[in-house]
């Protein structure tokens, strides 16, 4: 397959995309194209893409290792609690607008508006 890959001033891939998709890079047929193709790791040399180990390495290293996995009813238990902290704001500000509601209608009452 035809591709068009962007490079930085190391020769690391820095981006792809099909033929005539990406502006100012370099055409390569490659049989295969790896799905991490521009995560960093693969120089250009030449016509072909190789994977750097030393960059490989680093990029692992980086690498955040996933907390562990909640179960369905942790999520749901914590999205509930966002839900009911969402309700009681709500129902503050709800509570609030009624207060100065009243206190508008009290001050146009006691000025003989209404």
């Amino acid at each position: 397959m035809m591709i068009t890959v962007t490079t930085n001033a190391e020769g690391v891939i820095t981006g792809w995309a099909e033929v005539g998709g990406l502006a100012g890079g370099i055409q390569i047929e490659l049989d295969e194209i790896p799905d991490d193709l521009a995560m960093g790791y693969y120089r250009l040399v030449g016509s072909s893409v190789v994977r750097d180990d030393e960059l490989y390495r680093v990029y692992k290293s980086k690498q955040v290792p996933c907390p562990s996995k909640k179960s369905r009813t942790e999520l749901l238990e914590e999205e509930n609690a966002l839900l009911a902290l969402e309700l009681a704001q709500t129902q503050l500000r709800f509570e609030q607008a009624e207060q100065e509601h009243a206190a508008l209608l009290l001050e146009l009452v006691s000025k003989g508006v209404i």
